[in-house]
């Protein structure tokens, strides 16, 4: 759906047919639910401008189980804010290397930032690229590559950390940004793709190849008890939105129209 994704040859091909397969769903289906306005967005342009006959967004929800251990563990004066966390699957869309690049600027600034990259690399060359680039930078006391961690230890990462960053070029949700945002972790997002919509008022949105710009977020949110203390609390009133109870409600409404 969008051409921040590199493809091999074999990919473009199937991408090609999965588009065509989107516009003929788009054409005949009664009902259809996207995962963000970003998304139904592009599955209009894919089709021409054609939307289904019935179609809403349907935003998904983080458990019950994490809104709840959020509320009673959250503590601002846990928060280590010198540390930005990124969770994802790091593909190569996910744009590591300009996070990576803003913490030299930062700790060039006397800024002591420490980055944490979380979660799995389906390429294995772009994790050798990403560690050269943390080694060529003098970086690799302050940047970390965790791999995938228990449900535990992710929800201690989303507690301890100042900051969740994600300068994704393609996303077409961003769960893991709600999820920090419920143990009160400001978000420092890309401004291209789904994250503006998802992470509301609890984040500053960058355009993702901007080390200027992602930059001198990441300075406003580490160096200003102000403003991190801001959005901080946004972050936590925007994480209410995606519980389970709130989300479900278009699908429910469809459904009671159907019935009558």
């Amino acid at each position: 759906m969008t051409s921040a994704v590199p493809k091999t040859y074999r990919e473009r091909l199937k991408a090609i047919a999965q588009r065509a397969a989107y516009r003929a769903a788009q054409r005949s289906a009664d009902f259809m639910a996207y995962t963000s306005e970003h998304m139904r967005r592009l599955y209009q342009q894919n089709a021409g401008g054609r939307l289904a006959r019935r179609g809403v967004v349907v935003y998904p929800g983080i458990n019950d189980a994490t809104h709840e251990l959020a509320e009673r563990t959250r503590d601002p004066q846990a928060k280590d804010r010198n540390t930005i966390l990124c969770v994802s699957v790091m593909a190569r869309w996910k744009n590591c290397e300009t996070l990576i690049r803003a913490v030299r600027r930062l700790r060039d600034e006397n800024i002591p930032a420490r980055l944490r990259l979380i979660g799995g690399w389906p390429d294995p060359v772009y994790r050798r690229e990403i560690e050269i680039e943390i080694d060529r930078l003098g970086l690799k006391r302050h940047v970390t590559l965790e791999g995938h961690l228990s449900v535990q230890d992710l929800h201690a990462a989303y507690r301890s950390a100042g900051i969740y960053a994600l300068l994704s070029k393609c996303e077409s949700f961003g769960i893991p940004a709600i999820e920090a945002q419920a143990f009160g972790t400001a978000v420092v997002g890309s401004s291209t793709c789904a994250m503006p919509e998802i992470g509301g008022e609890g984040g500053i949105y960058v355009v993702p190849d901007d080390i200027d710009s992602t930059t001198s977020a990441l300075n406003r949110l580490l160096t200003n008890d102000e403003t991190w203390s801001l959005f901080a609390a946004k972050a936590i009133a925007n994480a209410r939105r995606f519980r389970w109870e709130t989300c479900s409600q278009p699908l429910q409404q469809i459904f009671v129209l159907r019935d009558n």
